[in-house]
């Protein structure tokens, strides 16, 4: 579901029923104080705000209370509760398909802040090549206020803290494929030859150029990237090929 009604915008929907989703920050089972009757008294939120609900007892179901801190679709009445505060009346909650939860993410708390800024500069760190890691770190470092940054103000990531998340998030990503096609340093041991990708992207490292007993030339390169090094043998065809790179 196309995430369109907003937590701040839910007044030009009084007394309409909406489809939307929120992120379920917490849901309480709770009674009313002059029938007893039971309720869920839910806090939802987005990107741009917070707001409250209600699911009423005979709309209560016991997998509600396990959609906690999932991003949830929603049919609902928009009211007004007794000091005049808009409420959700909710009919219906149910687990959304496809939500980014980062659409959902209004602010950082303190140890949220903490753990994505030590995912940052754990990789930042961890950047074999001097020069690389000289560069990026000296990028992150001049950002003031880094972990209270948005990444946009309408779109994805609008909160604060949001570029921190995006940044964190993306560079995990990175690494993830990195991870997946960066040929292994245990190749060469590997008897058969094992082609490399030609989309990988490395830095060459270090160069040795040999000449074989008929007198060609052959080279032996370090390559490196974020992740580790890798020896590889160039063969006469291939260096005459590519030598001027």
């Amino acid at each position: 579901m196309a995430k369109e009604i907003f937590a701040a915008d839910i007044a030009e929907h009084f007394t309409k029923t909406v489809e939307t989703t929120f992120l379920l920050r917490e849901i309480t089972k709770k009674e009313t104080r002059e029938n007893k009757k039971q309720y869920y008294d839910i806090l939802l939120q987005d990107s741009f705000g917070t707001l409250w609900g209600t699911i009423w007892e005979e709309l209560m179901e016991d997998c509600h209370e396990d959609l906690k801190g999932t991003v949830v679709a929603v049919k609902a009445f928009v009211a007004k509760d007794a000091q005049g505060a808009f409420r959700l009346v909710i009919r219906r909650m149910e687990v959304a398909e496809e939500c980014l939860m980062a659409g959902y993410i209004n602010g950082l708390t303190d140890a949220e802040r903490s753990r994505y800024t030590e995912i940052l500069w754990k990789y930042i760190n961890s950047i074999k090549n001097e020069g690389y890691r000289y560069l990026v770190s000296s990028i992150f470092k001049d950002i003031t206020g880094l972990d209270q940054l948005p990444a946009s103000l309408k779109k994805h990531h609008n909160f604060n803290g949001g570029f921190l998340v995006y940044t964190a998030g993306a560079l995990l990503h990175a690494v993830g494929i990195a991870k997946k096609y960066t040929p292994s340093p245990n190749m060469r041991r590997i008897p058969e030859s094992v082609p490399l990708s030609r989309y990988e992207l490395t830095m060459i490292q270090a160069v040795t150029v040999r000449t074989t007993r008929k007198k060609k030339q052959m080279a032996y390169l370090v390559l490196e990237d974020l992740i580790g090094s890798l020896e590889v043998v160039v063969f006469p065809e291939q260096y005459e090929k590519y030598k001027s790179f």
